[in-house]
């Protein structure tokens, strides 16, 4: 797994805090799927 983060746009950076990606190897074999939600209100 390769999980990264990133800063926003200045612009956005009072609503944003970052952005996330995970890049999981593909398996054909492999049939779940895999979701993650995640969010903070203020």
């Amino acid at each position: 797994m390769n999980y990264q983060t990133f800063q926003p746009h200045l612009d956005l950076s009072a609503f944003v805090k970052f952005y996330w990606t995970l890049e999981v190897p593909y398996d054909p074999n492999n049939r779940s799927k895999k979701l993650f939600l995640t969010a903070a209100l203020k």
